[in-house]
């Protein structure tokens, strides 16, 4: 399995997303993030797709900061 993540959803409240997803690739990332957004009443209007995930690097150690709290 691999570690993906993204920003490129909109939540509850309008300030910045996001969110980690483990899944053999981006595609079925994306899907299983669709379906967990719906699931939690966060209907999107486009999905987070393919492109819009990220693969972490899990090889060595390291550090992702997703949202720092810089507008």
């Amino acid at each position: 399995m691999k570690v993906y993540y993204t920003d490129a959803f909109s939540g509850h409240y309008p300030i910045g997303t996001a969110a980690v997803v483990v899944a053999p690739n981006a595609e079925e990332a994306a899907r299983l993030l669709g379906l967990h957004l719906d699931s939690i009443g966060l209907d999107q209007s486009t999905y987070p797709g393919p492109q819009d995930m990220k693969q972490a690097k899990t090889g060595k150690a390291s550090v992702i900061i997703i949202r720092d709290g810089s507008y």
